[in-house]
């Protein structure tokens, strides 16, 4: 019977060890994808600036 619980505590062990793994997983691509939002966000305010700025200079053009 002790053989039993030990084993079945291994498994139950090895379980919450692999539903950790994945929590870091997980967790690592949220935080690769938040960083991407953030570039992307980034080009999308740089587009936006230079997009404004070359409006600008056409105007002055006239």
């Amino acid at each position: 019977m002790n053989k039993d619980f030990n084993a079945g505590l291994e498994v139950a062990l090895s379980a919450i060890s692999d539903m950790m793994e994945d929590y870091k997983k997980d967790h690592e691509a949220m935080e690769v994808s938040a960083e991407t939002a953030h570039q992307i966000i980034n080009a999308l305010d740089t587009l936006e600036f230079v997009l404004k700025m070359k409006k600008t200079i056409q105007l002055e053009e006239l």
